[in-house]
């Protein structure tokens, strides 16, 4: 049994891969520490431990000390991939594009061996066309909904006013705001689900979201689109399953 663990730039999530199949899964907030592993629900002890991490090598070193020091077991970090699995990296230099994006295009490339778009929804929203012959064509990156508002929030002198609006509830993309806070809130939902609908006009083709924010997103686009919550650790184990014992790096 393995521990796949997906680190982001704010949320840790993680899952159990036993006999080909991912279970107990969870997710918690990090905040920048790598104690936060201590969030696992442990339902044994993993032969080894498989990371995917955007959260920098500061982090990832404390992590993995974190990690040993729980665990004394083999320990990989996953890499960005020139090609895998099927799939070929579209960027010039495949090293700059972060490992959840990677892992994400494969996960979701092997579901449908369909043109795909990917969208994982977080801190940053990166969006990703896969064609049907498994060719990465390129992507977009934008700040997620949280950051819009949170930015022109402190642009604006009103930067008391963030957390207010982090916790408002939600408005519906058609809604508009009768506040400033629930203005700029409307606005940063229309905004991204905007872009997704661009992409999907332009291109046509499969829908497949991620990320914590991926509910609300989904909220606001055309019924279709498919939901997977643990995309890259899915992507994470299918590289896991090709490489077998090497490193998961280029």
């Amino acid at each position: 049994m393995r521990l796949l663990l997906d680190v982001g730039n704010s949320r840790l999530k993680w899952a159990w891969l036993d006999d080909g199949r991912l279970h107990s899964p969870g997710a918690a907030i990090h905040g920048g520490r790598a104690a936060s592993v201590d969030a696992v629900v442990a339902v044994g002890i993993p032969q080894e431990v498989l990371v995917a991490s955007v959260a920098g090598p500061g982090f990832d070193a404390a992590l993995s000390a974190e990690l040993s020091r729980r665990w004394p077991v083999p320990l990989r970090f996953a890499r960005t991939e020139i090609r895998g699995s099927g799939v070929r990296n579209g960027y010039r230099e495949s090293a700059q594009m972060g490992v959840d994006r990677w892992l994400a295009m494969v996960a979701a490339w092997n579901r449908r061996h369909a043109a795909v778009w990917v969208a994982d929804a977080g801190t940053a929203i990166t969006i990703d066309l896969v064609q049907a012959d498994g060719q990465h064509v390129g992507g977009l990156i934008l700040p997620g909904r949280a950051l819009m508002q949170q930015s022109l929030l402190a642009e604006t002198g009103r930067i008391a006013a963030s957390a207010a609006l982090a916790a408002a509830a939600d408005t519906g993309a058609t809604d508009l705001g009768r506040d400033t806070e629930a203005c700029i809130r409307a606005a940063a939902r229309r905004a991204v689900a905007a872009v997704v609908r661009g992409c999907l006009e332009q291109s046509p083709a499969t829908l497949i979201v991620t990320g914590g924010d991926a509910a609300a997103l989904l909220a606001d686009l055309p019924p279709g689109a498919e939901h997977r919550p643990l995309l890259v650790l899915e992507g994470l184990a299918l590289r896991l399953a090709a490489a077998g014992d090497a490193e998961l790096r280029a």
